[in-house]
């Protein structure tokens, strides 16, 4: 003997319901990997910024471009580690907002799930 609650009804899933579940699928593992990113990018400029504080205290630093580490004067290797924090604060910036774009584009498409299934999909993270 089987029951059934009440909001059980099948529900036909069209093509196009479908085809909104996998672009609901493929912006949220984006948004994952996006939140990764930013994670990392934040880490990278908590040490950058750590590390610029370190080099003040030196005289001359060893520096990494590419594979090699070069001796550069405590000016320059700040004037560097500056350099590098902009860069990872201008793609932090383009991260967020790609991330904002992609909130929007799962709220829509969330909506639109949930007034065709109700609580017959579950698209919440945790």
């Amino acid at each position: 003997m089987t029951t059934t609650a009440k909001n059980d009804v099948p529900i036909d899933v069209t093509w196009e319901d479908q085809k909104n579940i996998c672009i609901f699928s493929r912006l949220h593992r984006r948004v994952q990997a996006l939140n990764r990113r930013l994670k990392l990018l934040t880490d990278d400029i908590e040490k950058l910024d750590d590390a610029g504080t370190e080099v003040m205290i030196c005289d001359e630093v060893k520096y990494v471009f590419g594979e090699a580490f070069v001796d550069v004067e405590c000016d320059q290797a700040v004037d560097l580690l500056n350099a590098e924090k902009q860069r990872i604060e201008s793609e932090k910036e383009e991260v967020e907002a790609e991330l904002k774009d992609l909130h929007v584009a799962l709220g829509e498409l969330k909506a639109q799930l949930y007034a065709k299934f109700g609580s017959q999909i579950y698209l919440e993270e945790k």
